[in-house]
């Protein structure tokens, strides 16, 4: 975990428009980002790709080893998603942060408690949308395509392209 993270919790106070697609340092775009910055969001606070690997495994039981952390969280499989790529609805977060920045203060609350986030960022972005209606729009893997997840670091440029890659660890 890294504070630098975090800093797409103030993006709602220093950008000045009605939303931002926000990257990780490590997505390379072989696709036009124009396509994610057309999502319609219809009121979505947040338009990412699911990611349930973090927590569930393959038949959709909760990892022994994150069952406090999905209590807490009060997550669900469909509720995760990878938060290296996503659109951002800055007018719904400033709503939302009228008593506070709500993202500070879930992550406050949550690394002041018993329960080890491994992602906090991430962690409470993910209980956030969980929370609200319309929390979060699900997008489709080529908008954030985890190398790892396909099982090798060799693939070829034809097999990437049309994706948003992400070399995550």
């Amino acid at each position: 975990f890294n504070l630098g993270a975090m800093y797409r919790y103030f993006a709602p106070d220093f950008i000045p428009a009605g939303k931002v697609i926000y990257l990780d340092c490590d997505i390379i775009a072989h696709r036009d980002i124009k396509d994610l910055w057309e999502v319609p969001l219809n009121g979505a606070l947040i338009a990412a790709a699911p990611d349930i690997t973090n927590y569930w495994d393959r038949k959709g039981r909760v990892r022994k080893k994150y069952r406090q952390k999905v209590e807490y969280l009060k997550l669900s499989p469909s509720d995760c998603f990878d938060s290296g790529v996503m659109v951002m609805n800055l007018d719904r977060f400033r709503e939302l942060n009228r008593d506070g920045n709500i993202l500070v203060n879930r992550t406050l609350a949550a690394l002041n408690s018993d329960i080890v986030l491994d992602y906090p960022d991430q962690d409470i972005l993910n209980a956030v949308c969980a929370e609200l209606p319309n929390g979060l729009l699900s997008l489709d893997d080529s908008f954030n395509f985890m190398i790892i997840r396909a099982g090798t670091l060799d693939k070829s440029a034809a097999e990437l392209k049309g994706k948003l890659v992400q070399f995550i660890s």
